[in-house]
């Protein structure tokens, strides 16, 4: 598979200039809503306090196998949902302005792309109900 580079930033500006030049509603929204990964935050507290008791009675009770079960289902469960759930963090809608395809969510980039605009070419950043 290529890298997505030089080629792949001018195609996304391009296309956004002229969605903006057709007076596109377009928005980016990113993550899941506000609500459902608050619930999904409750659900996986209660999991792992589920997980955390059950771990306690295996170790009273001593029985390890299940102790040491409980163990590597957690690291498992916490490796696949927890990167799902920080790969899916509420960001909020985002109403941009990509005429000069400085686009970023990481904000160390944003300043880095904000300090290479020029004056005349500002991108328009606003949150909305973030």
């Amino acid at each position: 598979m290529a890298p997505q580079d030089r080629d792949y930033r001018a195609f996304v500006t391009q296309l956004h200039r002229r969605m903006k030049q057709a007076g596109s509603k377009a928005a980016l929204i990113g993550g899941v809503g506000p609500k459902t990964y608050a619930a999904g935050i409750v659900l996986l507290a209660l999991v792992g306090i589920a997980i955390s008791g059950l771990f306690i009675r295996a170790i009273a009770t001593s029985e390890f196998s299940g102790a040491l079960f409980l163990v590597g289902f957690a690291a498992l469960f916490a490796w696949q949902i927890g990167g799902f759930v920080a790969r899916n963090r509420h960001a909020g809608l985002y109403v941009r302005s990509f005429a000069c395809g400085a686009c970023c969510r990481n904000p160390a980039s944003r300043k880095k792309a904000q300090r290479n605009v020029t004056s005349r070419c500002r991108p328009a950043r606003r949150i909305v109900g973030a």
